[in-house]
């Protein structure tokens, strides 16, 4: 007599477990690898420009990340360290481009309610409660 699908144990699924920063930055790395032999295989001339975009995009991430940072009360000694850079460069670099993004981020968002302890302090700068409040007005607008 032959086992059949049906006569088989029940797959155990495994539990979700987030990737960390460390797997996803290969997966992008992965991904760009990718990009990169594609143009060598195949119709080279619209790659550049594709390629030119995702890094103006990493820039653009870059910029939101710092300026989150700040946002939350990081020094610019404590950004540039871990990017090999000096703080002065490290301004220079995102200072205007964060302040900018961070001036309209702030318009767009609600005010932080008073009386928040530390922590709840940290998820509101942090951007997830501006997120949250977006996603229910859009819920409110569309029903």
């Amino acid at each position: 007599m032959t086992a059949t699908a049906a006569d088989a144990a029940p797959r155990v699924k495994r539990p979700y477990r987030p990737k960390t920063t460390d797997e996803m930055v290969a997966g992008v790395r992965r991904q760009i690898r990718g990009l990169e032999a594609r143009a060598m295989d195949e119709e080279p001339s619209h790659m550049p420009p594709a390629m030119l975009e995702l890094a103006a995009e990493m820039e653009d991430a870059a910029v939101r990340v710092v300026a989150r940072m700040r946002m939350i009360g990081y020094r610019w000694d404590d950004i540039a360290a871990p990017l090999g850079l000096s703080k002065q460069a490290c301004f220079n670099r995102y200072g205007i481009k964060a302040a900018a993004w961070a001036d309209g981020y702030q318009a767009t968002r609600p005010s932080m309610p008073a009386g928040l302890n530390e922590l709840q302090r940290h998820w509101w700068a942090s951007g997830r409660a501006a997120r949250i409040a977006d996603d229910r007005a859009a819920a409110e607008t569309a029903a």
